[in-house]
């Protein structure tokens, strides 16, 4: 892949989490900041549908970057780019630790 490419800074978030009264973590009170690095990004396309009576706009991409050690970027992970935070739905591999391509998706 030509790194020239990569042209997208992008922010790699990790959940926040806070514990209950009795010290079981909850759901994440926030996201922050592990990492800003390039990437490629490759828009997929979107898909309307109705969820719970409501309508939800669900939009996709796929998303290369240079490969970071493997413990940095996982599921529970968000990206933040385009002014949209994107979950990450799979994570796979390419070449000898070359690159990380991300399937990722929005739902507003």
């Amino acid at each position: 892949m030509n790194s020239g490419l990569m042209d997208s800074l992008i922010q790699v978030q990790t959940p926040t989490y806070t514990n209950s009264a009795y010290g079981v973590a909850v759901k994440p009170s926030g996201y922050s900041t592990v990492k800003n690095i390039w990437a490629r990004i490759q828009y997929n396309g979107g898909s309307e549908a109705m969820a719970a009576d409501k309508r939800e706009y669900r939009e996709t991409a796929s998303v290369s970057v240079h490969y970071i050690d493997g413990n940095t970027i996982g599921v529970t992970d968000v990206l933040y780019f385009d002014s949209k935070r994107w979950n990450i739905k799979g994570i796979q591999h390419i070449g000898r630790r070359q690159y990380i391509k991300m399937e990722v998706e929005n739902v507003s």
